[in-house]
């Protein structure tokens, strides 16, 4: 949190004290591990279940080494990790 403050502050040109920021980010790292939390409860259940089924009956493309699937997955990654930074210089 901290250093996704201290980004978004350079990035915006604002002046800040580190004593200050490092308290502002260790009030706002509970406000995100909350909603962290919550997208790992809703989302573990659904992956560990297609997981399981899979280890007791045949579907195709879960538990298979899918390399062109990979190569494509890692290049969306990517190529869509710094959207929002490149949204603001816009």
């Amino acid at each position: 949190m901290y250093l996704i403050t201290v980004c978004f502050g350079l990035d915006k040109g604002v002046s800040f004290e580190e004593g200050e920021l490092f308290r502002f980010a260790m009030r706002r790292f509970s406000y995100v591990l909350e909603w962290a939390g919550i997208v790992v409860v809703v989302k573990h259940p659904d992956c560990a279940a297609t997981l399981l089924l899979a280890y007791f009956t045949n579907i195709s493309g879960v538990l298979d080494y899918l390399p062109i699937e990979r190569v494509l997955m890692s290049g969306s990654i990517i190529a869509f990790c710094s959207v929002t930074s490149l949204a603001r210089t816009a």
